[in-house]
């Protein structure tokens, strides 16, 4: 994702693989940290937790991270998505994490 996103922050979306007609939770929560350098809570992104809800019948949930815009050049940096703790319908795929890369919009 561009540090200078447009709107500020990026929108993650979780998709359900199968149907279910009851709702469905699962915890989520960032941590710096990826493969890059570690961007940085509260100076290149903010923290975000909570519970992802998606509605009986539907397939899709979203949750929305801010990205902090700043001046300094620091090249790419990373953050790490978990999301753990789902509602007893359902199970998390093979991957329970994802890291997320903010490329930097400043040069040297």
């Amino acid at each position: 994702v561009a540090e200078n996103v447009g709107a500020g922050h990026i929108v993650v979306t979780a998709l359900l693989t199968g149907t279910t007609q009851a709702q469905v939770t699962v915890n989520y929560s960032t941590a710096d940290g990826g493969t890059n350098p570690d961007a940085t809570a509260g100076s290149d992104y903010t923290s975000a937790s909570g519970v992802l809800t998606i509605a009986g019948g539907q397939t899709i949930g979203s949750m929305t991270i801010p990205i902090l815009q700043d001046t300094n050049y620091e090249g790419s940096e990373d953050f790490t998505l978990t999301i753990d703790t789902p509602s007893s319908n359902v199970t998390i795929g093979a991957t329970d994490e994802d890291v997320v890369t903010i490329t930097d919009d400043e040069t040297k």
